[in-house]
């Protein structure tokens, strides 16, 4: 047996890149940067851009990388969904935990619903919504304009992976205790 194919667990340096070129704490201070000296309203726009493209370039850094790194786990994942072509919700799922493990490691985060027809997870500490408090203060953060981040992130990962998946977000922090978001499996 090869080395590789005892390895159950995801290379740190993965997360380390990721970490290095898309935390948390650095993409809070750029926003602050981009909104500062702006209204209100300016400030919802600049956050639904800027968190947009954060999510897209993200979505698109992790499949880029993704693949250099597979365990024994996902070599498992891929096979599976190669063999039944039932590829949603697994490979979605590991991409996603690999999204909040590599930036947002201390999340408190879970699985709402894992299934063939539904991937939902939500968020009740999130790195990100502190770290804008800490930047833009609590009344810009709990308007989250991290939302586009959750949202397009989930997007663009789904449309690389040519899944046809709805994303919406069904909870917010600051009103619910928690950040909903759900995917949604568009049957043909």
């Amino acid at each position: 047996m090869s080395e590789k194919s005892l390895k159950y667990f995801i290379d740190e340096s993965l997360f380390t890149t990721l970490e290095t070129e898309f935390g948390v704490e650095e993409t809070a201070k750029k926003y602050a940067g981009a909104i500062s000296g702006k209204s209100e309203k300016e400030a919802e726009e600049i956050g639904e851009k800027f968190f947009k493209d954060y999510g897209i370039n993200f979505a698109r850094r992790i499949m880029e990388l993704e693949g250099n790194y597979r365990d024994r786990s996902a070599e498992m994942i891929y096979e599976v969904a190669k063999k039944t072509g039932h590829d949603f919700p697994s490979i979605a799922q590991r991409l996603l935990e690999i999204a909040i493990l590599s930036v947002r490691v201390s999340d408190k985060w879970r699985w709402q619903e894992i299934s063939f027809k539904r991937l939902a997870y939500s968020v009740t500490s999130c790195g990100m919504n502190k770290e804008l408090i800490a930047a833009v203060g609590q009344k810009i953060a709990n308007k989250l304009p991290c939302r586009h981040y959750c949202l397009s992130l989930s997007e663009e990962l789904y449309k690389i992976l040519k899944q046809d998946v709805g994303v919406r977000m069904t909870a917010e922090l600051p009103k619910d205790g928690r950040c909903q978001f759900d995917g949604f499996y568009h049957f043909s």
